[in-house]
């Protein structure tokens, strides 16, 4: 299998080196990290040496900050067609749209889950390359060892909606990021729910939120259109969604967003 390479550019230089360490210790051989810099210029003389898969790039870089960096990347005929991946620890001031539109592929928040980020990384590649690339890990070990290895580790409801809404390009300062935040925790909780969205869950939602169980659908089929036809629909894919060139309704999206919780870290 063709071996996905990967550049880190990001000031922490601890976080480096446990992301290399990660992908080392989980996907030796298919996923690899070939290099890392820590401000603009590095990163930029970085890729344009070791031309990767793809640059995870982080928001804050120092001096011109990710979006800009991406930019610049972008705009260079020696690594235009590296793919970026911008790195969010959540309160960095920056627009998820201003960085689609300087070029980066998807937006993950910190802290990173290794494992969604491999199925990202493959995703990525796979979509713009048309080559599939195993992230399994080699087959010399024993089965229960490789799954305990690999086994993500669980994390509560109100952590993984925050952090999956943020990596498709939701805007945290809309009311439909909340209230789609709230639902998902409640439905991960009790499934039953997205069954009875109209007549229990966005009643509780708005309960939550002291609003109207209309202005709660209304807010979140808005968030979910603003985002779809803004940022790149294949954000959706790589972050748990399964829709094809159809936008997804409020119902579909949170059952995907249950499924993909209770795939990644079962049932709560």
């Amino acid at each position: 299998m063709e071996q996905i390479t990967l550049a880190l550019i990001d000031s922490d230089w601890v976080f480096c080196k446990e992301i290399t360490e990660s992908f080392h210790n989980y996907y030796n051989g298919t996923i690899r990290v070939i290099g890392s810099a820590h401000d603009c210029d590095g990163g930029l003389k970085l890729l344009s040496e070791v031309m990767p898969d793809i640059a995870l790039i982080s928001v804050d870089l120092p001096e011109a900050g990710g979006v800009s960096f991406i930019e610049s990347v972008k705009s260079s005929e020696e690594t235009q067609d590296i793919s970026c991946i911008l790195m969010s620890d959540g309160y960095a001031n920056y627009r998820p749209i201003a960085a689609a539109d300087a070029g980066s592929d998807y937006i993950f928040a910190k802290p990173l889950d290794i494992h969604r980020l491999a199925k990202c990384l493959t995703d990525l590649c796979s979509y713009k390359s048309g080559f599939k690339k195993s992230t399994k890990n080699p087959p010399d070990k024993p089965e229960n060892e490789i799954a305990a290895a690999v086994a993500p580790p669980c994390i509560k409801p109100e952590e993984y909606a925050s952090a999956i809404l943020v990596e498709m390009g939701f805007r945290s300062n809309a009311k439909g990021f909340y209230f789609l935040k709230t639902a998902m925790c409640f439905c991960i909780r009790d499934v039953r729910l997205l069954d009875m969205l109209t007549k229990s869950l966005y009643p509780r939602v708005a309960e939550v939120h002291g609003s109207t169980s209309a202005k709660v659908e209304r807010a979140m089929r808005h968030s979910i259109r603003l985002t779809w036809d803004s940022a790149n629909p294949m954000r959706f894919k790589a972050a748990g969604g399964v829709w094809n060139t159809e936008r997804p309704t409020v119902g579909a999206f949170l059952r995907s967003m249950v499924d993909d919780y209770t795939n990644r870290y079962g049932a709560e």
